[in-house]
């Protein structure tokens, strides 16, 4: 089974602490407090694959825009970190998308599964900052999430 989740990484005391979805129901954040994190996909015998950067980032290009690139064969979807000069490439195939780049092992999932898996992570990013109040989170993601569901739904996914 394919999943993809979202962590935020936090500096404690010179550390760098990963709380993952569950562990952020009861954190509370400042207002100005960036959202540096990670998306996790995980799979059936694949590696772990974290793709580390602004989440808001992430979740804009990976769980949104990426989506209508994934449901082609022989498309694919570049994704440049926001935050570093990194870069991770998304390659579909009839079944499965390919992962690698620079600083993530070689992972493939199939292809629908992680299609999924990456329009809910976004779904729950947006219900969690909606819960923080980050308003602007919500009006910047928004209408991708919304063409994400519009691609879905042409696919006959949703």
């Amino acid at each position: 089974m394919t999943s993809v989740a979202f962590e935020l990484h936090r500096i404690v005391d010179n550390d760098v602490v990963e709380l993952d979805e569950a562990a952020l129901a009861g954190v509370e954040l400042r207002d100005d407090e960036p959202l540096d994190g990670a998306l996790v996909f995980t799979g059936d015998d694949q590696p772990r694959v974290a793709i580390i950067d602004d989440l808001r980032s992430a979740v804009q290009r990976l769980c949104f825009m990426s989506l209508s690139a994934l449901l082609q064969p022989g498309e694919g979807f570049g994704y440049l970190y926001f935050t570093s000069g990194e870069r991770a490439q998304l390659d579909a195939t009839d079944d499965a998308v390919a992962i690698h780049g620079g600083d993530v092992p070689d992972a493939s999932f199939p292809r629908t599964e992680l299609v999924l898996a990456l329009y809910g992570c976004g779904l729950r990013y947006l219900e969690w900052a909606k819960k923080l109040g980050r308003a602007d989170d919500l009006r910047q993601l928004g209408p991708h999430a919304d063409q994400a569901r519009d691609t879905l739904r042409q696919a006959g996914l949703i």
